[in-house]
């Protein structure tokens, strides 16, 4: 795996952890520039979709931007990075305020992607993370595994948090 495909699942990672903080936001119509959100959002899934498929092939990539766009990586990992949000939220969410920094980072990290997604696109060969497994059973069983321990772990943690 080069370098830079790390980088690129990083910023996709670090996209979707702002894009579901945004999302608060957006839900209680508190978000600044709306219309700028829902237009960066949808170029977003454009530039997961690309990279995955690029990466992972077609097929074990629109996997993986189903799962994204479906939330059901937010519900199994991404969650943890959203639990002081929740916590604030849950005692006054009347008080809680928008970090500027994060609004302004959101749009940047999704050019950042894209940009580096097309250098990636000239530099690597197509697949070539799903072609370092020997088959796609593997992949696709800890897919599974990381899904359903993450989902467990998240309403084990969101039990004991409502019961504080």
């Amino acid at each position: 795996m080069h370098p830079l495909e790390i980088i690129i699942l990083l910023l996709i990672q670090i996209g979707l952890i702002i894009h579901y903080y945004l999302d608060v936001f957006f839900d209680l119509k508190r978000l600044p520039f709306p219309s700028a959100f829902s237009l960066f959002v949808n170029i977003f899934l454009l530039v997961y979709a690309v990279n995955f498929i690029w990466m992972f092939g077609i097929w074990f990539g629109l996997l993986l931007t189903i799962l994204c766009y479906f939330s059901i990586a937010h519900s199994a990992v991404l969650w943890m990075f959203l639990i002081p949000l929740s916590l604030e939220m849950k005692r006054s969410p009347e008080t809680v305020k928008l970090n500027p920094l994060i609004h302004w980072c959101h749009s940047k990290v999704i050019l950042l992607a894209g940009i580096l997604g097309v250098i990636n696109i000239f530099t690597s060969p197509y697949a070539s993370v799903l072609k370092q497994f020997d088959n796609y059973t593997e992949p696709l069983l800890a897919l599974a595994i990381f899904i359903i321990a993450g989902n467990i772990l998240r309403i084990t943690t969101m039990a004991v948090l409502k019961l504080k």
